[in-house]
């Protein structure tokens, strides 16, 4: 036994060498590549590589070594333009910035290669919202991925050890959803995070339960009760969702640990509950202390059998459960607070970078879109009083002197794995028209476009002057909004022919920019062009909740396709705005009725009255 976690100390300590380390790629000779003799060979080497070819576990690293080596000599050159052009040309590139985290930062792990942090956040307030589970690079200091609405949150607060890395450094185990145990991928590309595999084992415990991480990070330990003496129970997390009561299985359940205690561990019908749980190197033992006698025991799975350890072998447990932790980290260290994220130079002591986050500037956001805050947050607060937007695509809004800010906590992402300066590449500033709207058609998804074009063209066509006071971002001064024009007059695909009808996803983000404006004709008029009568219906209720008491022309309007059309009533002031069809006996009416903006109410009767789920949409059923 002693031999074994001998051995397995000594290969924790070693570790596997990194991908490429000693090879040469195919991509480049690495060789070469530390050897150029200037930044004109490098560029030269770079001209003739086989980009085709490029990995970034293999290639990356060794690349951006030499550049940086350069630039602290001879600055950006050529060289750092040309490999960071190519670099985005592959597709595996995207612009991230590293403010997701809207609540405290729960807890945190780095994994046993070293290369990595991850930072795990609870859910907060809103539940169902989720947590966010943060990934970094350590020897750049910038995040490179991150892993959002997790469900019910990663962690708990005031529990530690709710984060674990497997061994190979690809996947990390959380305990979210207050009770569950899952394994993610931490490079994962998904909007909304789901676990490769999980467990629900605990009967619906109201806290992350005590658990451990095997090795592999394809199965783990997980305290709860059990029929068994040793209580808790080694499920699997291959694949799938686990959900599993240990305390009505057989005894002899293989996920089930030793049934009954042996003489020297206690008497007949004693119970242990496990307590400071961890793995040996191949999976095949549970190091276990027992708090009550103050030592350590093993448990060997295949057998389920028990054995004290030495003091010696403990002190091999240990080390190889300390290299397991968490991996070196060399010349950097790295400082986790609730709100704060540094980076600390081992070598000068300085601060490689340095992230604060929950902050929250009185000032406007950039991107005022839904769906800016909930799918895809691209604003982030790049001090106490600046509100910035990055989008993957690598469009920014930001004050224009605030580069060098920018440039210090944005990066380019590789594979969500590695993290490439954007300080080294080509930077466009989107002034003018022109300009700017090269810059939203980059941006995805399509319907964040809008909002880049209004954030980043408030005039609509003219130059935008810069604010008297200099306050950023400049106020909005669009007047007017022609999306829903170009849609439907948009063709279609198969027969070429403009829109007639808009489906009423499409049409429920759009009809509420016309709403707001007082516009309540126009956005009656493009109403009318979704097929569904229930959902149409739908769209008239909530354009009449946006627009209450507002201004404006009386439009038609259909309560279904067979519905002839509705009849025109002048406007009264003291009365309400009716449009009923005079099909009304055939079919069921809708009447909208703004709130009257000055003068005696309407007297109420039974075609005018108030619906009491308090909207101002009514019902009347011809008969």
């Amino acid at each position: 036994m002693r031999a074994l976690l001998t051995q397995q100390a000594s290969e924790a300590r070693t570790g596997d060498a990194p991908p490429g380390v000693g090879e040469v790629g195919a991509f480049v000779d690495h060789a070469a590549l530390a050897s150029a003799a200037d930044p004109d060979a490098l560029l030269s080497l770079l001209r003739e590589a086989d980009w085709s070819a490029f990995v970034s576990e293999r290639d990356l690293l060794p690349l951006r070594g030499r550049l940086q080596e350069w630039e602290r000599t001879h600055g950006v050159t050529e060289a750092h333009r040309y490999a960071t052009d190519r670099m985005r040309s592959l597709g595996c590139t995207r612009l991230q910035h590293p403010f997701r985290h809207f609540t405290e930062i729960e807890d945190y792990a780095i994994s046993p290669c070293g290369r990595y942090l991850a930072t795990g956040s609870w859910c907060g307030d809103d539940y169902h919202r989720g947590g966010v589970l943060q990934i970094w690079e350590i020897a750049s200091g910038r995040c490179v991925n991150v892993l959002d609405r997790i469900e019910g949150g990663v962690g708990w607060p005031g529990h530690d050890d709710t984060m674990q890395w497997s061994a190979d450094s690809r996947r990390v185990g959380l305990a979210y959803h207050t009770n569950q145990i899952g394994v993610f991928d931490p490079f994962d590309d998904a909007t909304h995070t789901y676990p490769i595999a999980s467990a629900s084992v605990t009967d619906g415990g109201n806290r992350p339960p005590d658990w451990a991480l095997a090795p592999d990070g394809r199965s783990a330990f997980i305290d709860s009760a059990s029929s068994c003496a040793v209580k808790g129970c080694v499920v699997p997390l291959e694949a799938g969702d686990l959900f599993w009561l240990p305390t009505y299985a057989p005894p002899r359940h293989p996920y089930l640990l030793t049934e009954t205690l042996p003489a020297e561990f206690g008497q007949e019908g004693d119970e242990l509950w496990p307590e400071d749980v961890s793995w040996s190197h191949d999976g095949s033992w549970l190091l276990v202390y027992d708090a009550k006698r103050r030592r350590t025991f093993a448990i060997d799975l295949p057998t389920k059998q028990m054995y004290w350890l030495t003091k010696e072998e403990r002190k091999e447990a240990d080390a190889w459960h300390g290299a397991s932790a968490g991996g070196d980290t060399g010349q950097v260290r790295v400082s986790v607070g609730g709100t704060g994220v540094t980076f600390h130079r081992s070598d000068t002591g300085g601060v490689l970078s340095h992230f604060e986050f929950l902050r929250e500037p009185s000032k406007p956001r950039c991107v005022e879109h839904e769906f800016a805050f909930d799918d895809h947050p691209v604003n982030f607060a790049l001090d106490d009083d600046t509100w910035c937007a990055a989008f993957e695509e690598g469009v920014v809004i930001a004050p224009p002197d605030r580069r060098e800010d920018l440039e210090a906590v944005v990066a380019w992402s590789v594979d969500r794995r590695f993290a490439w300066p954007v300080r080294w590449g080509r930077t466009h500033d989107r002034a003018g028209r022109e300009g700017r709207r090269r810059a939203a058609r980059r941006t995805r998804p399509r319907h964040l476009r809008t909002a880049v074009r209004r954030a980043a063209d408030p005039g609509r066509g003219d130059e935008p002057s810069a604010p008297v006071d200099g306050s950023w971002p400049p106020p909005p001064t669009r007047r007017r909004c022609t999306t829903c024009s170009r849609r439907r007059e948009t063709p279609c695909p198969n027969s070429g022919a403009a829109r007639t009808t808009m489906s009423a996803s499409t049409s429920a983000t759009r009809h509420g920019c016309r709403a707001r404006r007082g516009e309540v004709g126009g956005a009656v008029d493009m109403l009318d062009a979704i097929p569904e009568p229930d959902q149409r219906v739908a769209a008239f209720a909530d354009v009449a909740t946006i627009s209450p008491g507002r201004d404006g022309p009386t439009r038609r309007g259909r309560s279904s396709p067979r519905s002839r059309r509705a009849r025109r009533r002048p406007l009264d002031r003291t009365t309400s705005r009716t449009w009923r069809p005079r099909s009304a006996a055939r079919t069921r009416s809708w009447a909208i009725r703004p709130r009257p903006t000055y003068g005696s109410p309407a007297p109420v009767t039974r075609s005018n009255r108030r619906p009491t789920h308090g909207r101002t949409v009514s019902w009347s059923a011809g008969r």
